[in-house]
């Protein structure tokens, strides 16, 4: 497969994930982080799906884009010679029944019907094809990648896929051949330039002064403490350690995340990580993945390179 657009944690999932282990969530924070962590898990495991497919077959992730002053999103699309196919990831666990246009968990409770949504959506591509003078055909389906999921008394449709159903519409999709085009590279840059941000539907109230300070760990979002005479630290619960440098990224980028209009500095870092990292180890990590602008009192730090990941370990 050609990933063109890799799947990446929303933004809206980033900024929960930072915040998720300095501050207590209110109810109704709290199940919508659930919500985006589901769903996100449940893209990863399409996203491991289409990795089976041929590698001239290009792949987009997590489009978000507007037309008529309407915002829609995309979860995933493929393109073929002469036709696209987008998907809608759906990670439902339980029991559902359908009736009438109207979805219900087991628990008696209506959801938001999925497939007014995917109708929703190919209104807005028709338009958007249309204004960008875009001439492909496509299909839209409605896939549920969760093993748990059920749905009784639905009409059937050929475009939802239930998990029984994935392993052969990935054999099918395998068998459908791609030659690449100036027309298909049109069809790709169109569709990336035309990104715009994703709505943010909750946002969490917090401040500078309310959010804890010092360094978490990445799997379980406990604290972690610096190691005896080592360069690492180890998280006190699940016992995964980082090194110095890895830890401090991670660090950087939530703080990035969660108050972007400030700026980076060695002392931010500093009181950020709770004086547990002395400031010639943050200095140095700085100075080489990050661009010192500025001097004297005022100088602050940008982002300069691609680093490592953020959130790689070392072993024990």
């Amino acid at each position: 497969m050609a990933v063109i657009k890799p799947l990446k944690p929303s933004h809206q999932l980033q900024l929960f994930r930072a915040l998720s282990a300095r501050k207590e969530f209110s109810l109704e924070e709290s199940q919508y982080f659930h919500s985006l962590q589901k769903g996100y898990e449940g893209e990863k495991r399409w996203q491991e799906y289409l990795k089976e497919l041929p590698p001239e077959i290009p792949i987009l992730y997590d489009l978000t884009l507007n037309i008529n002053h309407t915002t829609f999103q995309i979860d995933a699309l493929i393109i073929y010679q002469q036709h696209i196919t987008f998907f809608e990831v759906k990670n439902y666990s339980g029991n559902f029944t359908s009736q009438d246009r109207h979805w219900y968990h087991s628990t008696d409770k209506e959801i938001k019907n999925p497939s007014i949504q995917i109708e929703r959506n190919e209104t807005l591509i028709r338009q958007f094809f249309k204004q960008h003078h875009l001439h492909l055909t496509f299909d839209y389906l409605l896939i549920f990648v969760n093993s748990e999921f059920m749905l009784y008394d639905a009409t059937p449709r050929k475009n939802l896929i239930l998990p029984p159903q994935i392993p052969s519409l990935i054999k099918k999709l395998k068998q459908i051949s791609h030659t690449p085009t100036i027309h298909h590279t049109k069809i790709i840059q169109t569709l990336l330039s035309h990104q715009t941000e994703q709505p943010l539907f909750v946002i969490p109230d917090y401040t500078y002064h309310d959010v804890a300070k010092g360094l978490f760990c990445k799997k379980c979002n406990q604290r972690m403490e610096r190691m005896a005479n080592r360069n690492r630290m180890i998280c006190t619960s699940c016992k995964t350690v980082y090194s110095f440098e890895s830890a401090l990224l991670n660090l950087i980028d939530e703080f990035s995340i969660l108050f972007a209009p400030m700026r980076i500095t060695n002392q931010v870092i500093y009181e950020w990580c709770n004086r547990i990292i002395s400031k010639s180890t943050i200095r140095r990590v700085l100075g080489h993945h990050y661009a010192l602008k500025g001097n004297g009192r005022g100088a602050y730090y940008e982002k300069r390179i691609k680093h490592i990941k953020a959130n790689e370990e070392v072993d024990q």
